[in-house]
């Protein structure tokens, strides 16, 4: 009777409105509080520097292992 439709996915809020506590995703037409303004000053998860993403090297690891080791 009814076609089969697949399941909505759930998707977390990308945009926070400080104001009034609103959230966004970032999908669909953008609310009043947040259109024609610069959207990353209302994200939610600011971006990390890009040096503090990287992790340590492999170098780096290696010698923390030999160091390790000879204790």
């Amino acid at each position: 009777v009814f076609p089969w439709q697949p399941a909505k996915k759930q998707v977390s809020a990308k945009y926070l409105d400080p104001n009034s506590g609103a959230t966004w995703t970032g999908r669909g037409k953008p609310p009043a509080w947040i259109a024609g303004k610069d959207r990353d000053q209302f994200l939610i998860e600011k971006p990390a520097e890009p040096s503090s993403q990287r992790g340590p090297f492999l170098a780096e690891m290696a010698a923390a292992a030999a160091r390790r080791e000879g204790r």
